[in-house]
């Protein structure tokens, strides 16, 4: 009797894709100069060894003669990437925003001795970029390569110097093949032990500085008295510049902001 009611095994399977889903892209665009602590998107530099890894569930319904199974294949995606940031040197990288999730510092309890009776625990900070097991690279001229890039793609590998970036191998991309969006709180050049940016700071560095300034290694003038007044009335700023500009533009939108 048992054969005349045999089981029936259902099988549904998630479309896989073999490379990642690039939303948009294009060449050509401002490194972003980025003055005392704000808020970056983050853009692809590049990336390589995508891998999508297949998860097959099994579930079973019905009863005694009539049990059904089914089989739910479904896929996730990782890939190695680079994501740049800025062109200007990085302090320190407060917080990161995946879409609309936000990661800040927060404090993990681990367990640093004691035995299983008596357990010794403390507690850590592990930062957005630790939670994201990214490696950061600060935008200096003297900055290294990606030893990942050495190993696994030798004839790609840069060192992207002046160019600020995060980095990761097999970064988890989840149940989609495209990155989501990744926003950046990064400080750079500041005031004092300040957030923001002293205005005559900004300007020197936009007028002077050797790699990308309008005038580089030239200096433009005495900067001293402005420095001191900005300093002194607590006129900060934090400006991201984004887009080509002349110079004088920039630089006359600063003065007439703090004067």
């Amino acid at each position: 009797m048992g054969g005349l009611f045999k089981g029936q095994t259902i099988s549904t399977k998630d479309k896989s894709f073999n490379s990642m889903r690039i939303q948009q892209s294009a060449y050509g665009l401002a490194v972003p100069l980025v003055y005392g602590t704000n808020r970056v998107s983050a853009n692809l530099m590049w990336y390589a060894d995508f891998k999508s890894t297949a998860h097959t569930t099994t579930q079973k319904t019905g009863g005694k003669g009539g049990k059904t199974k089914t089989k739910t294949t479904t896929y996730t995606y990782s890939a190695s990437l680079i994501l740049g940031l800025c062109g200007t040197e990085i302090k320190k990288i407060y917080k990161i925003w995946r879409e609309k999730e936000q990661l800040v510092d927060k404090q993990e309890k681990v367990r640093v001795g004691g035995n299983i009776f008596n357990p010794i625990y403390e507690y850590i900070t592990v930062s957005p970029i630790e939670q994201l097991e990214l490696e950061v690279y600060k935008g200096t001229q003297t900055q290294g390569i990606w030893p990942y890039l050495i190993s696994k793609h030798p004839t790609q590998a840069l060192n992207y110097r002046g160019i600020a970036y995060v980095a990761a191998a097999n970064f988890e991309l989840g149940g989609d093949p495209s990155l989501s969006n990744h926003n950046f709180e990064i400080q750079c050049i500041t005031f004092a032990d300040k957030l923001d940016a002293n205005p005559a700071d900004v300007i020197r560095d936009i007028l002077e500085n050797v790699h990308y300034g309008a005038a580089p290694g030239k200096i433009q003038g005495d900067y001293s008295q402005m420095y001191q007044y900005c300093g002194a009335a607590n006129l900060l700023i934090s400006p991201v510049f984004s887009e080509q500009r002349p110079a004088f533009e920039i630089v006359n939108e600063i003065a007439e902001a703090v004067n």
